[in-house]
């Protein structure tokens, strides 16, 4: 059984990005989920209570607004992140036993 390839400063960089794709697909879902949260639970369930006067309903479009941006960033960086994840073939040569 051969040792993984030592890592050149080229792999370094790559797995860096990746990485940061990685970490910006994680904060886009994060991004994602709370604002359809806010948008579609917190802020009906507020104005049917009367916590919130009625014109907070058209803060729900800036939050669903949001929402699908943070989607679709989420999916370009989660192809990036499953594009960039050849490099693992620079580092080790077998991917089975």
């Amino acid at each position: 059984m051969d040792d993984p390839l030592s890592i050149s400063a080229d792999s370094w960089f790559e797995i860096g990005q990746w990485l940061h794709a990685l970490w910006i697909f994680f904060f886009a879902t994060i991004v994602f989920g709370m604002s359809l949260l806010i948008g579609h639970a917190f802020i009906p369930s507020l104005v049917s209570t009367g916590e919130l006067p009625q014109r907070f309903l058209k803060m729900r479009r800036v939050f669903s607004a949001v929402a699908v941006v943070a989607f679709v960033v989420a999916i370009v960086f989660l192809s990036i992140g499953i594009a960039r994840t050849e490099l693992l073939g620079d580092i080790y040569d077998r991917w089975w036993i």
